[in-house]
């Protein structure tokens, strides 16, 4: 999932993953991981810090 703003300038990337252990056994669970460092940065501010948005070391960003 991509999503960009600043006229496209900035892009902020993640990648949706199933949850397979839902302990409630829902099948629409999903949990976003960042792919880029804006995508961490903003994992941390605004209603963002809410979802389950994980972050990992990016090499290279």
């Amino acid at each position: 999932m991509v999503c960009s703003y600043d006229n496209g300038d900035r892009l902020i990337k993640y990648t949706v993953h199933p949850v397979n252990q839902d302990l409630r056994r829902n099948a629409d669970k999903f949990y976003l991981e960042a792919q880029n460092a804006l995508a961490v940065e903003s994992a941390k501010q605004g209603l963002s810090r809410y979802l389950d948005i994980r972050t990992t070391e990016i090499k290279g960003a």
